[in-house]
């Protein structure tokens, strides 16, 4: 972790994006899981994250860190850290 950045959770920047994108009508999904355990059959359809719109799956294998910042959920000054 570089001293000029301020660390965030990975849990603390998915509830930022969830409430971002609560106001757009879209919810961010996860399938449970660790990274790196083996990929469930779910899982390997749509990804770890991916973004239900009206019931339906919308977006698949979200790179969640690269959408929150894009979407400001994650300042340019924060770092994601996993605890």
């Amino acid at each position: 972790m570089r001293k000029d950045r301020v660390p965030v959770t990975r849990r603390a920047m998915t509830q930022r994006l969830k409430r971002i994108l609560a106001k757009q009508g879209e919810t961010l999904k996860a399938h449970p899981g660790r990274p790196g355990d083996e990929p469930g059959i779910g899982e390997r359809h749509v990804g770890r994250y991916f973004i239900v719109t009206d019931g339906k799956v919308t977006r698949r294998d979200v790179d969640v860190e690269a959408l929150a910042r894009k979407v400001g959920a994650l300042r340019p000054y924060e770092e994601l850290v996993d605890l």
